[in-house]
């Protein structure tokens, strides 16, 4: 909710409660998004929108939500590299509804937070000396889902983009033609 990396958190949960961090994190992670996605659409939605649908990039994503809905917002709580907060707030400008945004964000953040938590864990091993190459090879696997997710989304989103600036190339008048 005040736009601060969640991460540190999630890695601290981790650190903190153990194992008890696989499912404090993403509970926690998924109302504070709930929060913000509802500040998001009815305090500043009306206000915000409008300047939005002017922007290309906006238009784009928002017909990939409107029509993958639950299925966008989880692949991009599957990657790390999206900043959640600034997600939340964004969603709650589309046309996604509450359930949909609820069930894939809560679905979507838990292996996001896992991976953290499990960094703290981690943390934990490295600290007293016990970590192996399980953990190694974890952190590996966490490292190549988060590149694979991150290709998947920007391939469904730059059709999208580029068929939003051929419409706006189209709408826009020559200068010439005067």
């Amino acid at each position: 909710v005040l736009l601060i990396p969640v991460w540190p958190l999630s890695i601290t949960g981790g650190l903190a409660f153990g194992t008890w961090g696989f499912v404090l994190v993403p509970v926690s992670a998924t109302l504070g998004s709930l929060a913000a996605f509802l500040i998001s659409r009815y305090v500043a939605r009306e206000k915000i929108r409008e300047w939005l649908t002017r922007q290309a990039r906006y238009r784009a994503v928002d017909e990939v939500v409107a029509e993958e809905g639950w299925k966008v917002v989880v692949l991009l709580r599957l990657s790390p590299l999206v900043p959640y907060n600034l997600m939340n707030y964004f969603c709650g400008m589309t046309g996604i509804s509450f359930a949909a945004y609820l069930v894939a964000t809560f679905v979507g953040t838990i292996p996001v937070t896992a991976m953290y938590v499990y960094l703290g864990l981690v943390g934990q091993a490295m600290a007293s000396g016990t970590m192996g190459w399980p953990q190694w090879a974890f952190l590996a696997l966490g490292l190549a889902a988060t590149v694979g997710v991150t290709i998947l989304v920007t391939r469904k989103v730059r059709p999208r983009l580029e068929a939003s600036r051929r419409a706006d190339a189209f709408d826009r008048p020559d200068p010439h033609s005067l």
